[in-house]
């Protein structure tokens, strides 16, 4: 009696043993439930399929060499609440739609776009923001706020359909030392007080009026 109750015992303690290993499995797979716990709860999650099953380190360089927005969703016109910066180490914790979420530090999480990562950072680098100018005064760079976190390709289109004024600085009193043409396509760095600083085709960089870019011509 005493041998088959044993037996019983032991038989049972295999099965729970045999039983428990899939879900020990499946709970080692995946996100973590900590991964996220005191961050801003509106960060959105990302789909289940869409976090990464080993995370990844990665650091922040920026095309303007200051910083990129920390957002709420994994999307351009999505709110952002803080910011990440040039050379900071993050880890990568999901990629969807172009972004990744990652986390900076304890509590600190977001998404970011995922451009602006790379596997490490070089030891030197210039920003070469307004380099290329042919004119002799230094272009005005804009407040680090204002560079965009992804630039932006618009086209020429004025009043007038001939060009308008490639200024020093982002205000109509400005000097100007050259010309944006009708149909001229122009990548946009940033934007201030109604002004866009834009990078020609032909290298020069400067600030036009906003109202004459437009998204396709």
């Amino acid at each position: 009696m005493k041998n088959r109750m044993k037996r019983v015992v032991s038989l049972f303690c295999v099965v729970l043993i045999l039983s428990g290993i899939p879900l020990t499995c499946f709970a080692s797979y995946g996100p973590s439930s900590d991964d996220l716990r005191g961050c801003n709860s509106r960060i959105v999650s990302p789909e289940w399929y869409n976090w990464l099953d080993s995370y990844e380190t990665k650091y922040v360089k920026t095309k303007h060499g200051v910083c990129a927005y920390l957002r709420y969703e994994p999307s351009a016109d999505s709110d952002y609440y803080d910011y990440v910066y040039e050379k900071d180490a993050v880890t990568v914790l999901a990629r969807e739609n172009g972004y990744s979420l990652v986390k900076v530090r304890d509590g600190v999480a977001g998404w970011v776009t995922s451009s602006v990562l790379v596997d490490s950072y070089p030891s030197s680098s210039g920003t070469g923001r307004t380099s290329g100018n042919s004119n002799t005064r230094e272009v005005t760079e804009p407040e680090w706020y204002n560079w965009l976190d992804s630039y932006e390709t618009k086209y020429v289109k004025t009043k007038h359909g001939v060009c308008a004024y490639l200024r020093y600085d982002p205000k109509s009193d400005s000097d100007y030392f050259g010309y944006v043409y009708e149909k001229d396509r122009v990548i946009v760095m940033a934007r201030q007080n109604g002004y866009s600083l834009v990078l020609t085709a032909d290298g020069q960089t400067g600030w036009v009026t906003s109202s004459v870019l437009v998204s396709r011509y």
